[in-house]
C-alpha cells in the first residue's frame, strides 16, 4: 500500500511518499517561499523520483488542521485536486496527531505546539504507543500560560514539546517547566509529511477515508475575516 502525503499546515511544507514497512521519499522545506510556489513542485519531485505515477498509489492524504489558515486551504486544494483527478481516497490527519506521531516512542506526556499568533498557540496532549499515539485532551487554542498551567494541574513529570508554537516560546516553556520539559532532537521538532503518511495509510487498512467534498480544515478558532463578520452581526 502506498500514500502520497501532503502538509502546508504551518511554514513547513512536506511531501513524502510512504509505504507500510518504509518511507520511500521524502521532501521537507523550512524556508520563506509560499505553499502556492512549492508544494505542487515537491509532489512531483516525490512522485518522479520514487517512479511512481498517481494511478499507482493507493491514497492520499493532508494535513487538515489546526494551523495557517491559508496554508491549510492551499493544501486541501491541491490534495483535493489530485485525488478527484485520479479517483484515490483521500484522508485528512489532523496535523496536531501527525506532530505528536513524531514522538509515538516518548515514555512521557507529548505535546505538539503550534503557533497560533495573537500570542496563544494550538496544541493537545498525547501519549506515545510505541507505535501511535492517544490523544488525551481536545484540541484548543490558549495562551503558553493556560497551557502551562494545566500541565502543572495534571502533575506531568515529563512533557515533550515540539511545534512552531513550541520554538517561538522556548524561554518561557523552559523557564516554566524546568527539568520536566524535554525538547526533541530538530529534526522532530516540525510537521513531517511522512508521519502524516503512516498514520493516514493506518486509517486506510481499516477501510477508513474521507468524503472528497465535504472534508474541511480544522481551523479550533475562527479567522480574522470570520471575527470580523460575527463582531459586525452583533
Amino acid at each position: 500500500m502506498l500514500v502520497l502525503a501532503i502538509d502546508s499546515a504551518t511554514p513547513v511544507a512536506g511531501v513524502a511518499l510512504v509505504a507500510e514497512d518504509r518511507v520511500l521519499k521524502e521532501v521537507f522545506l523550512n524556508h520563506r517561499q509560499t505553499h502556492s510556489q512549492t508544494l505542487m513542485v515537491m509532489v512531483d519531485e516525490v512522485l518522479k523520483q520514487a517512479e511512481v505515477g498517481l494511478k499507482d498509489i493507493d491514497g492520499i492524504a493532508v494535513s487538515r488542521g489546526p494551523g495557517s489558515f491559508t496554508g491549510l486551504r492551499i493544501g486541501l486544494a491541491t490534495a483535493k485536486g489530485l485525488a478527484m483527478g485520479s479517483a484515490k481516497p483521500l484522508v485528512g490527519v489532523p496535523t496536531l496527531d501527525a506532530l505528536a506521531y513524531n514522538m509515538c516512542l516518548f515514555e512521557g506526556i507529548i505535546c505538539p505546539v503550534l503557533d497560533a499568533r495573537k500570542q496563544e498557540v494550538y496544541t493537545a496532549f498525547y501519549r506515545g504507543l510505541g507505535t501511535g499515539v492517544e490523544r488525551l485532551s481536545e484540541y484548543r487554542a490558549c495562551s503558553p500560560q493556560a497551557l502551562v498551567d494545566e500541565i502543572q494541574e495534571r502533575g506531568v513529570r515529563r512533557v515533550a514539546m515540539l511545534g512552531d508554537g513550541a520554538l517561538r516560546y522556548p524561554e518561557f516553556f523552559q523557564q516554566a517547566l524546568g527539568s520536566k520539559l524535554v525538547w526533541p532532537p530538530p529534526n522532530l521538532l516540525l510537521p513531517r509529511a511522512s508521519s502524516l503518511g503512516l498514520l493516514a495509510l493506518e486509517r486506510l487498512r481499516q477501510g477508513q477515508y474521507d468524503d472528497v467534498m465535504t472534508l474541511v480544515p480544522v481551523y479550533v478558532r475562527l479567522s480574522e475575516a470570520e471575527n470580523r463578520l460575527r463582531l459586525g452581526a452583533v
